[in-house]
């Protein structure tokens, strides 16, 4: 008993230090936020009209609450929340002043898009408020938790206040542990004497469940069923239940620490056709079920007649409550609600009593199974058994809550999963955080525990990891389960990524390290979130659906940054912390590590239940992105990097780098990046793993590239796409601007005069086509796009007039290319680019003494030809404009050189200075008609712009408005004539209706003068 008192005093001081850090937290959230910030955060809604009060949900007093624009009876949409049915909310009148009183507290009922209805207890109805003022409806932090399990644990001190005192004894370790219950004779002989056979109603239950149900039944004190993650936990739970009611006639109550837990022990339950009841309050089952609650079967049942017509009256009563301004009548009204409620508890506890007492099974929360709530009426010894289903997720104080009920208990759940959680870190220290499920574990040891060990959730190597470490080993994958993968759901191609069970994106050496907020306790990483969004990006367009993808990630801040890269793209994505994924399951999980510093600290991601939580969600795949280095830093993380190093794939995420830079380059091809098999089997530590991934990200670009380069040299079909975006050291360079390195290639073969075409990768992304064409346009090359799919590729090339002879062009093509390659290797490689003093245009130093040439027998030519009796065609405005050989150069043909000079020099500079002037007219003409036509707007408009019907220019589409552009007046009288006809139409009917009222109002001053006066003796 000492023991039992000091543990009682202990837990009891315990849970004041995580009320009050509770409190501490919800009080500084609301106190330091203004009303503006707790409605941004989604915990109060304001400025709400009352649309109607009335009594419903069995017994309860209803609050429509909304929002309203004046007298209109349209209800406007409520602002974005956080609000749900199950909440529990304080009312209070709408105030500037956060720190306003509030007038009741409720549980939220429904909420809807417009509209949110509270439920309020029955002292709410005697309470005046002033239903025309706005109202203010905030989310509150829940205190009878706490209540209950205080009074629970006081409840265990005085051992004649409950019929399960030898089970205390026993989990206190006072009582020796009783021997197990023989079956056959608990459950009786048949009529004719013979023994009753053993009969599954599941028929699909494996040997190791079977096991688990007779273990369970014949536990004669307590016995604890372990479930490690997939094992069918809950569905040997639901057999147990079963048998223990039609085998054997006991009296059950079922537990759980969360509503969803028990309602999906109801929801398989209710196809066995066992009677069972669900307490709690309505607004927090699940609908399908919702007929099963304890409020809804009190509705429908016979003895509820009556009742209904007690809450009508009520109704009636509280209208007339409402109405009502005379004080003496409102006392009056009060009092007499006040009776009927009295009458309405009365009859309604006679009728749930009978309720209670003829159905098989109960089941509630581990709180509402309480001796305060619909439990106080039936007697103590009413129930012959306990079952807590996911007891190692409830605090212990809780537990004691049912199994003060009933002298035998089963606890079932996983203690190598997440604990409860705790707010206050000193509490938790202190041993708060330990659940019973592991101190019986401890104390009574394996006589007390069976284990399920056949899985129906995971591939065989997703499980044999956590298997390894946690589960001594016992795990096996049932073979529906073993090798199933991505690639074998339906619409889902079999690509490499769907065909990976096991994955690792290593960011090791990628400089991608966490960002750290300002509270210093939650943690992020935007590179790694990067990452995370091209990898999903990835599974998607594998054909792997939206709402089979979770992303999971231990502190908030990650899930924050997740969302703000994924949800808007992929909105049935499921992004959650490890906690709020505890119990679920996913065909492909993605892990975000986040911890990446030089310090190697990976906080609480030390806490081996964690990440095996996390890693035992995934079903068919599983990736994780994190920095080997860091996490590897953590023994139990270390052998996780070495296991899927072993048995998965490890990528490094320098081929997300493109992603990480904010670019949109597609993910690069993941079958050259993969670490082949041989080389990962030689991963034996994390370190060898470190200085392997390190090493492959350049190793594995430089292959790719040369694996790229003679697959297309040797390629017949396809062109030879020697332009790639690559560094000096043959990587592809994602980290400078794409946009200066095409226009060096395009100026390159500009000035190349052996090349004729230049063909681009088929690796572009949209916007770096959208780019080549732009530059190609305005360089004057001929480009188009060639190939379909992900073979399609752009190809630019010179133009050729139409009067080249195309054998002479070909035979100069092939001279130049030959005297262009002696160049080319004379001449030093360079980055530098220099100004030619011929025609002044900026070509690379590779390039400049071959240019030079060039451009000086290009002027030669210019010149011959100016000097004969050709006429340059240039077109403009007004039509042709011909240039012929002027007066003096006849002149001179026919006279010859009179003064006995050479001027052909001077012609030549003068012809030379006409054709830089023309090219110039030329330039500014198409750089005109390239941009949009507003002054000092230099977008272009070749590939996107607009014309307007006023002025009819070009603009942007910034410009293209008119009254942006300055056509403003023109748009107005355009406007006013086409509304000149609808205004004539409007000024017509007006004037006939004028006309029909003044023919209506002659006719009935007609028949006014032609009524007879009724005399009053009738004549």
């Amino acid at each position: 008993m000492a023991d039992l008192n000091s543990f009682v005093e202990k837990t009891l001081e315990l849970l004041n230090l995580e009320r009050q850090a509770e409190i501490n937290e919800s009080r500084a959230f609301y106190e330091n936020a203004d009303n503006t910030t707790l409605e941004n955060k989604g915990v109060c809604l304001r400025k709400l009209v009352v649309f109607g009060r009335k009594t419903g949900l069995y017994g309860r007093s209803l609050l429509t609450l909304g929002k309203s624009k004046g007298h209109s009876s349209k209800n406007l949409p409520l602002p974005a929340h956080c609000i749900t049915a199950g909440d529990i909310v304080g009312l209070s009148y709408s105030s500037a002043d956060n720190n306003v009183a509030e007038l009741s507290s409720g549980i939220v009922t429904r909420v809807s898009e417009t509209s949110v209805v509270v439920a309020f207890e029955e002292a709410f109805d005697l309470q005046s408020f002033d239903e025309d003022r706005l109202m203010r409806v905030t989310r509150l932090a829940n205190d009878v938790t706490f209540k209950r399990m205080k009074r629970a644990l006081e409840t265990l001190c005085i051992p004649s206040s409950f019929c399960s005192s030898h089970l205390v004894s026993v989990l206190f370790g006072d009582t020796a542990i009783g021997a197990p219950l023989n079956l056959s004779s608990l459950a009786g002989n048949r009529d004719d004497g013979s023994v009753r056979q053993e009969v599954f109603y599941n028929a699909n239950l494996n040997e190791s469940q079977r096991d688990a149900v007779r273990f369970a039944l014949s536990c004669r004190d307590v016995g604890i069923i372990h479930g490690p993650p997939g094992t069918g936990k809950t569905t040997t739970i639901v057999e147990v239940i079963v048998q223990a009611v039609k085998k054997y006639d006991l009296k059950i109550l079922a537990c759980a620490p969360s509503n969803i837990a028990v309602d999906n022990i109801l929801e398989r339950l209710v196809k066995y056709k066992i009677k069972a009841v669900r307490l709690g309050h309505p607004a927090r089952v699940m609908e399908k079920i919702h007929s099963y609650s304890l409020d809804a079967i009190l509705d429908s049942s016979h003895d509820t007649t009556i009742v209904k017509d007690v809450r009508r009256d009520i109704d009636l009563t509280l209208r007339k409550l409402q109405g009502s301004r005379n004080s003496g009548e409102r006392s009056r009204l009060r009092t007499e609600i006040k009776t009927l409620r009295k009458e309405l508890r009365e009859r309604e506890e006679k009728a749930l009593k009978q309720i209670l007492q003829n159905v098989q099974v109960i089941l509630s929360t581990n709180v509402s199974a309480s001796n305060d709530g619909p439990l106080k009426h039936l007697p103590r010894d009413h129930f012959d058994l306990v079952i807590i289903d996911e007891a190692a997720q409830s605090l212990e104080a809780a537990c004691w809550i049912p199994l003060l009920w009933a002298p035998r208990c089963v606890l079932a759940g996983d203690h190598k999963q997440l604990p409860p959680t705790i707010m206050s870190r000193d509490a938790a220290r202190r041993g708060l955080e330990e659940t019973l499920m592991e101190k019986v574990i401890k104390m009574l040891g394996d006589k007390v525990v069976h284990m399920l060990t056949t899985q129906y959730r995971m591939h065989e190597i997703i499980m044999s990891w956590s298997s390894e470490q946690l589960y001594d080993g016992k795990l096996l994958a049932d073979v529906s389960v073993a090798q199933h993968l991505l690639c074998h759901l339906p619409d889902v191609n079999d690509t490499e990524l769907a065909s990976l069970p096991l994955l690792m994106i290593d960011t090791a050496s990628c400089d991608l390290y966490e960002l750290q907020a300002q509270d210093e306790e939650s943690k992020g990483n935007e590179g790694e979130a990067d990452v995370v969004a091209a990898h999903i990006e990835g599974l998607v367009e594998s054909g792997v659906k939206q709402q089979d993808i979770g992303v999971i990630t231990p502190y908030n801040l990650q899930v924050e940054l997740l969302r703000s890269r994924l949800s808007s793209k992929y909105p049935a994505l499921e992004i959650k912390s490890v906690d709020g994924f505890q119990g679920r399951e996913k065909e492909a999980i993605v892990i975000s590590m986040v911890r990446s510093n030089t310090k190697r600290e990976i906080g609480f991601l030390a806490e081996n239940r964690r990440m095996n939580v996390a890693v035992t969600r995934a079903r068919r795949h599983l990736t994780m992105v994190g920095d080997s280095s860091t996490v590897g830093h953590d023994p139990f993380l270390s052998s996780l990097v070495e296991y899927i190093s072993a048995h998965g794939e490890v990528w490094s995420a320098e081929q997300y780098r493109s992603h990480i830079s904010g670019d949109t380059t597609r993910i690069a091809s993941r079958t050259s990046t993969k670490t082949s098999n041989e080389d990962k089997s030689k991963l034996k530590n994390s370190k060898q793993h470190k200085e392997k991934s390190n090493s492959n990200t350049e190793y594995v670009s430089k292959k790719k590239h040369e694996r790229k380069l003679d697959s297309l040299k040797n390629s017949n079909n396809k062109p030879q796409f020697l332009f790639t975006l690559l560094d000096n050291e043959g990587q592809t360079d994602t980290t400078v601007d794409n946009t200066e390195k095409l226009e060096g290639q395009i100026k390159a073969f500009l000035y190349d005069p052996t090349r004729s075409e230049l063909v681009f990768s088929t690796d572009l992304t949209s916007q770096e086509r959208f780019t080549v064409h732009r530059l190609a346009e305005e360089f004057g090359l001929e480009h188009v796009s060639k190939g379909t799919g992900e073979e399609r590729f752009i190809a630019v090339a010179k133009k050729r007039t139409s009067d080249e002879d195309p054998d002479i062009v070909e035979t100069e093509r092939a001279t130049k290319k030959a005297e262009y390659n002696t160049e080319m290797i004379e001449t030093e490689p360079s980055d530098n680019t220099n100004i030619c003093q011929f025609c002044g245009k900026q070509i690379p130093g590779l390039n400049m003494s071959l240019h030079e040439i060039r451009c000086e027998q290009g002027r030669q030519r210019e010149n011959n030809t100016l000097s004969g009796n050709v006429a340059i065609s240039v077109g403009n405005s007004s039509g042709k404009k011909k240039v012929k050989k002027g007066r003096s150069a006849k002149k001179n043909e026919n006279t010859g050189n009179l003064d006995g000079k050479n001027d052909t020099g001077d012609k030549n500079d003068e012809q030379s200075e006409n054709m830089k002037k023309l090219d110039e007219l030329l330039a500014d003409f198409k750089r005109k008609d390239s941009q949009c036509a507003l002054q000092d707007c230099k977008k272009s408009i070749l590939t996107v712009g607009q014309k307007c019907e006023f002025c009819l220019k070009v603009y942007c589409l910034g410009h293209r408005f008119p009254e942006v552009h300055g056509c403003t007046q023109a748009a107005k009288e355009h406007a006013r004539s086409a509304t000149g006809a609808t205004r004539q139409v409007s000024q017509k009917a007006a004037a006939k209706r004028g006309h029909l009222e003044r023919k209506l109002e002659s006719r009935i001053k007609d028949m006014q003068g032609n009524r007879r006066t009724k005399h009053k003796d009738g004549k």
